[in-house]
């Protein structure tokens, strides 16, 4: 199963009731700033990867996709957890590669001053190690919230990379870097598949919203016409109760049931 949804606004619509989903447009060419990017939802991507860990210079790890030539090329000094339902590394951890000078190798230069720079040695390496990485008809684009540099003196770097589908986000799918001191000592991707769906949606999302709200209004309507009246003794504060519990039902729900009840109004939930 796969479902599309949309931010329509500022944050993304999550309804709080299960069993419930709203599936939104992305917008349509001629309706630019009716909403706001579309979330890639797929079932495969649903649930947390199958994660098989191979010490450092395993020779079973090597028969996974694009490992044999990572060791070939540098060296089998990784340990390495990967992802079975993918088929892609979830994380590779290792000694380093120098990719630009620092405390950890004896590159000669200047080390970068940008995340724009550290970007595109990360995109480089993918480059060179494609099987490593491999999402086809996707693309990736810098993910800000989770990039930049830390440490003291700014030694460490974080580059992630979010997935995206016919430029639709894939949501919490995204390759990340660590560089270290120069060194490209972490990489791997988390909860990225290749993927082949169809993205072209049905409903624009004031039509999805407006299916959800009716669905939510049965609901209630349904609970109230197959309640039955009882009589429980009760002290001073039944009625204050009685009166929080009306107000912890959303307005919109008492007045649609009340209209679907013939009583034109509120109805005593």
């Amino acid at each position: 199963m796969m479902v599309v949804a949309v931010d329509p606004g500022a944050s993304r619509f999550t309804p709080g009731l299960p069993a419930l989903a709203l599936a939104f447009a992305p917008t349509a060419p001629g309706q630019e700033g009716s909403g706001g990017p579309a979330i890639i939802h797929a079932s495969e991507l649903d649930v947390q990867g199958s994660l098989i860990r191979y010490q450092r210079g395993s020779s079973e790890a090597a028969t996974r996709p694009g490992v044999a030539e990572l060791f070939e090329q540098y060296s089998a000094d990784w340990e390495i957890m990967w992802d079975e339902r993918s088929d892609l590394p979830n994380l590779i951890s290792g000694r380093g590669i120098p990719m630009f000078p620092g405390a950890g190798n004896a590159l000669e230069g200047f080390a970068p001053r940008s995340l724009a720079e550290v970007e595109s040695l990360a995109r480089t390496f993918m480059e060179h190690n494609s099987r490593l990485f491999e999402a086809r008809g996707s693309e990736f684009k810098l993910r800000h919230e989770g990039s930049g540099s830390f440490g003291r003196n700014g030694q460490l770097w974080f580059v992630e990379l979010q997935q995206f589908y016919n430029n639709i986000p894939v949501e919490g799918a995204y390759l990340s870097f660590r560089f270290n001191n120069g060194n490209l000592i972490q990489f791997g991707a988390e909860r990225v598949a290749p993927i082949s769906i169809d993205t072209d949606t049905k409903l624009l999302p004031e039509e999805a919203l407006e299916m959800a709200l009716e669905a939510l209004a049965r609901i209630y309507s349904e609970i109230v016409s197959t309640s039955e009246a009882t009589v429980t003794p009760a002290g001073p504060q039944a009625s204050q109760d009685r009166h929080a519990s009306e107000q912890s039902v959303p307005a919109w729900c008492r007045e649609t049931v009340g209209r679907r009840s013939g009583e034109g109004g509120e109805h005593g939930i």
